[in-house]
């Protein structure tokens, strides 16, 4: 395979950004850069080559695994943390053109998800309930 070097402006927010993304997801910079342009034409079904966890969420991202499969598989609590790795690097749930079945499956395994992570709301004694109501009135 011969190689060759590419030279382009861009923002420098954008380029800051890049190599602590690339760190965190175990992958050098120039690897993430080629999988990208490896990717541009492929049919949307092809697996874009990129190795750990980002594979993972992407696979979440497009619908090809449920949330709860990716919180087993990455060694997860809940699919909780799941949802909260793909906002911690900016990447979307998409299930546009997916079937209403995978959708609906989709939404009740984030629900699932979800209320596993929710705490029991503490009961409060009845002399705390009088004090509220009072106030509210």
């Amino acid at each position: 395979m011969t190689t060759a070097k590419i030279n382009f402006e861009m923002d420098s927010d954008v380029l800051a950004n890049a190599p602590a993304f690339a760190a965190r997801h175990r992958i050098s910079l120039n690897k993430l850069v080629t999988t990208y342009f490896a990717s541009l034409g492929r049919a949307s079904s092809d697996p874009m080559p990129v190795g750990g966890p980002l594979t993972t969420l992407l696979e979440v991202s497009t619908g090809k695994l449920c949330i709860a499969d990716a919180a087993r598989e990455l060694g997860l609590v809940d699919g909780g943390h799941v949802l909260a790795l793909m906002r911690q690097n900016n990447i979307p749930i998409t299930l546009g053109g997916q079937t209403n079945h995978f959708v609906k499956t989709q939404a009740e395994a984030t629900l699932d998800a979800m209320r596993s992570c929710m705490l029991p709301m503490p009961s409060r004694s009845s002399s705390e309930k009088k004090k509220r109501a009072k106030a509210a009135q």
